[in-house]
């Protein structure tokens, strides 16, 4: 009997655990749920006001010529400029998404590979710089705030239906070029990133974020002519550069033509 009543305790004991933790769970679920409603849309904007500084901030770094400034500025604010075009287009989960896949996604894991980093026969860690705190922050926040809308908006897919073939040629040329320099997985990761705006009905903000990757392109042929190593350029790279330019050409001329295309709703 004394055996059953104690079996009984352990029981009631495991019991008492198993809700504890479920109410945990449950606050922990709830907290991230109503993250995004705590904290209003101006509070939101002047967070991304000051993120975007920082990014450009991070882009500046470490940067002594003026080509080498624009190097690091033009994709950034190319990318930063496709964000607020989806933030202040109400399409806040696509802003967010975009921001933290495109320059935040390892900021946590950077920290933790750093915090790791310790050799116990160097006595020491890798060298610490004060961005991995800020990406590891930056990071976790987006995250949140985009499970958080997840969980409350859900993510709804609305194809558009763009009747003008223009976009898709330009896009083919432009995953050409993607894959001719990286690799198909990389077709494949941007191609999710160009989804996620598309599904936002924001062709601008597509556009956007496709001339990031080709921006840099007559900056780094004129850097080779300062340089005198245009003549050690392999043809392959020289022909790849000019097809790049030739899409950002085409995206110019896309962008150019915005207003006449018909987007069905």
């Amino acid at each position: 009997m004394l055996l059953f009543k104690k079996e009984c305790q352990n029981h009631d004991k495991g019991i008492i655990i198993v809700t504890k933790d479920i109410e945990k769970r449950d606050e922990m679920i709830a907290f991230v749920k109503g993250f995004s409603t705590k904290l209003s849309l101006q509070i939101q904007m002047l967070i991304l006001a000051l993120v975007s500084l920082y990014v450009l901030f991070i882009g500046l770094q470490n940067q002594t010529d003026i080509i080498d400034i624009l190097q690091g500025l033009l994709p950034k604010l190319l990318i930063l400029g496709a964000v607020w075009l989806l933030f202040l287009g109400k399409k806040i989960l696509a802003a967010y998404l975009v921001l933290f896949f495109m320059q935040f996604s390892s900021g946590v894991t950077d920290l933790v590979e750093w915090v790791l980093s310790y050799s116990i026969g160097a006595n020491d860690f890798f060298l610490f710089d004060f961005t991995l705190i800020v990406n590891a922050v930056i990071c976790a926040y987006l995250a949140i705030l985009i499970l958080s809308i997840f969980l409350i908006d859900g993510y709804k897919i609305q194809p558009l239906n763009i009747k003008k073939s223009s976009l898709w040629i330009l896009y083919a040329f432009f995953m050409l070029y993607i894959y001719i320099n990286n690799s198909f997985a990389s077709v494949i990761l941007i191609t999710l990133y160009l989804f996620i705006i598309y599904n936002a009905r924001s062709i601008k903000a597509l556009l956007f974020l496709m001339a990031c990757y080709l921006i840099n392109i007559p900056l780094n042929i004129v850097e080779r002519f300062i340089d005198n190593t245009a003549k050690f350029v392999r043809i392959n790279i020289w022909v790849a550069d000019f097809l790049g330019i030739f899409i950002l050409y085409l995206i110019v001329m896309q962008f150019l033509s915005l207003p006449k295309l018909k987007v069905q709703e």
